[in-house]
């Protein structure tokens, strides 16, 4: 008696196909997360501060302009900042984008840029900034401090404002208060602008001194205004060239 023979089919269900599929993606998952355990903190710190500072951000915000950008550069290599320094104006605050009320002249006179130990600081009059007598912002100060807001996407480190008033001077201080409370109060003022940007606030200090507390650096550098506003973008850049406050 013949044994019957035994057939195989060769249809194979779709649904193996998918499985397939599916655990091949599951392996490469579980690899990433692998590769990922094994990256250096520093990394991971670096990737996090970037999305915190882009998250929530208006679009306009996250576009920096190009010249913007240029000036960031040139700021960061402070050798011989005073022969820079009119470019890095020019780039910042373009002639076409100025208020009616500024020209070049004015800004010239009005804004200084400092190397410093720590960074780059921007020295600014309170009178080109500040209605007299006042707390409030002219609309041309604010559309300046914008600008330097504009500045902390792209340099990295902490920024710190301080305020001056020059103590007995010509002008009274802001809203009729005494020196230090004017600094505090324009101080605080000018910080709104950076912080209206979407900055993270753990970014910023600020101080405020009364024309006699002035930090002893500071005091007696000749061409500085005495009631000011200073911005110290803090890039650790030390170098050994160019001048210092």
């Amino acid at each position: 008696m013949r044994a019957a023979k035994r057939s195989f089919s060769s249809f194979k269900p779709a649904w193996l196909i998918t499985f397939a599929d599916l655990t091949t993606l599951l392996l490469v998952l579980f690899l990433m997360i692998f590769s990922m355990s094994s990256l250096d903190d520093s990394v991971l710190r670096s990737i996090s501060s970037g999305l915190d500072r882009r998250k929530g951000l208006p679009g306009e915000a996250a576009q920096v302009p190009e010249r913007i950008r240029l000036a960031a550069q040139l700021l960061l290599k402070q050798e011989y900042m005073e022969e820079k320094e009119s470019l890095v104006k020019e780039l910042l605050f373009p002639s076409e984008s100025l208020p009616p009320d500024f020209d070049k002249g004015t800004l010239e006179d009005s804004v200084r840029i400092l190397p410093h130990k720590d960074g780059i600081m921007f020295s600014l009059d309170n009178a080109l900034l500040f209605e007299p007598g006042s707390s409030g912002l002219r609309p041309g100060g604010r559309d300046l401090l914008r600008n330097l807001a504009s500045l902390v996407y792209i340099l990295p480190g902490e920024v710190r404002l301080d305020g001056h008033e020059e103590a007995g001077g010509s002008e009274p201080g802001a809203g009729g208060k005494d020196p230090y409370q004017a600094s505090v109060a324009r101080v605080l003022a000018a910080l709104g602008v950076f912080l209206n940007q979407g900055h993270a606030p753990a970014r910023f200090s600020v101080s405020a001194y009364g024309g006699d507390k002035a930090p002893e650096p500071f005091a007696a550098r000749p061409g500085r205004m005495r009631a000011r506003l200073e911005i110290l973008f803090k890039t650790g850049n030390t170098s050994d060239k160019g001048p210092r406050p």
